[in-house]
Parts: C-alpha cells; sequence; structure tokens
C-alpha cells in the first residue's frame, strides 16, 4: 500500500520533468521554498530524535526539545510537506496536472490517518508521560504548546 502511495505521489513530477513548459515564475519560487522547508524541518527532526535516543537509552523518555516542542511528529510533518512542495513544482510546470494532487493527498492521509495514530498509539502505552504531552503539544501541525 505505501508504494502505490508513493507512485500517486511522484505523478506530481511527471509534469515538472517531462512536460513542463511554463517559464521559472512565482510558483516555482514557492515550490523551492515549500521543499527546501521540508527537508531542513524533517532532517532536524530526526537529528534532534536519533540524538534524544541515543542520549536517553532509557524505554519511556519523551522528547519535548526543539521541533518536537511544537510538533509530536514533526519528522512526519517535514514529510508531508516534501510531498506537497514536489506538487507545487508539477502544477508550476504545467497547471493542467492539478489532477496530480492526488499524490499529496494521498501521503497526508497516509500519514495522518495510518502512521500517526498508530505511533500515538504505541507511545501512550510505552511512555507514560506520553499521555500528558498529547494535551500540551500538538500533534501534526506545528504550534505552540499549550500550558
Amino acid at each position: 500500500m505505501p508504494t502505490i502511495i508513493v507512485f500517486l505521489a511522484c505523478l506530481s513530477l511527471y509534469s515538472s520533468i517531462a512536460i513542463g513548459k511554463n517559464p521559472f515564475g512565482f510558483l516555482d519560487v514557492i515550490a523551492i521554498l515549500i521543499t527546501f522547508s521540508a527537508i531542513l524541518i524533517e532532517t532536524i527532526a530526526d537529528g534532534q530524535l536519533q540524538q534524544f535516543t541515543r542520549s536517553n537509552p532509557q524505554s519511556g523518555n519523551v522528547l519535548t526539545k526543539g521541533l518536537w516542542a511544537y510538533s509530536r511528529h514533526p519528522n512526519y510533518f517535514g514529510e508531508v510537506m516534501f510531498w506537497w512542495g514536489l506538487f507545487i513544482f508539477g502544477l508550476a510546470a504545467d497547471s493542467g496536472y492539478w489532477w496530480t494532487i492526488i499524490g499529496p493527498v494521498s501521503i497526508t492521509l497516509l500519514f495522518t490517518c495510518i502512521s500517526i495514530p498508530l505511533m500515538e498509539k504505541r507511545n501512550t502505552a510505552r511512555r507514560p508521560g506520553y499521555a500528558a504531552l498529547k494535551k500540551k503539544i500538538p500533534v501534526f501541525l506545528p504550534w505552540f504548546p499549550k500550558s
């Protein structure tokens, strides 16, 4: 199933790689900003998580520093954002391929309806402080934590 969803997400690339007829424009700049930001967010979040797991080998600890203070899954947010950026590149190349929005929508649904709920269930069961964390830090979209 994930392979099919990644295939759908890659449909956005077709218009920008093979068909693209529009010159570089404002939408390309937006796509660059979104895609670069997505890569940056995912890289930083993964690095923070890796550092945390190395320095906190005890099971049950919860990461609440860095990007993880604003989202319980900032790495997933970065991943989803990346696919939206690629879609915007495709749209900038040829707006007739708007229907390839099925790709980033599929990726978004995969993470928000399957991956994140599974991780939430697992984290709640394995980490005693996670239930309290769920009340404070947004699950997906980064935002300021509740006090």
